[in-house]
């Protein structure tokens, strides 16, 4: 069990909230609950990683955020397409 409590040892979004028994190992298991972000902590941490990512794919620094959440939105409007062209695709074969 021990090995379990270490593995969320230093992990800000998971708390420990008791133990439970589980009948089909015979062990009484660590319970943890997801606690949330809040939402200015995420967009934080977005706003650091896009940017990153912005100027490893660049190899430049972005203008300002807007420069780098325009080219966020594009890569989603890209995938959005690629889903909706395979989903799309009415190819039937038949034998």
């Amino acid at each position: 069990m021990s090995n379990l409590m270490n593995m969320f040892e230093g992990a800000r979004n998971v708390e420990f909230t008791g133990l439970q028994y589980c009948e089909e190992i015979g062990e009484r298991l660590p319970v943890f609950e997801l606690t949330d972000i809040p939402a200015d902590e995420r967009n934080r941490r977005a706003k650091i990683q896009n940017t990153k990512v912005f100027i490893e794919k660049h190899g430049k620094e972005p203008k300002d955020y807007d420069e780098v959440l325009a080219w966020v939105y594009s890569l989603i409007e890209e995938a959005d397409k690629a889903e909706n062209h395979i989903a799309g695709n009415d190819t039937v074969f038949t034998d």
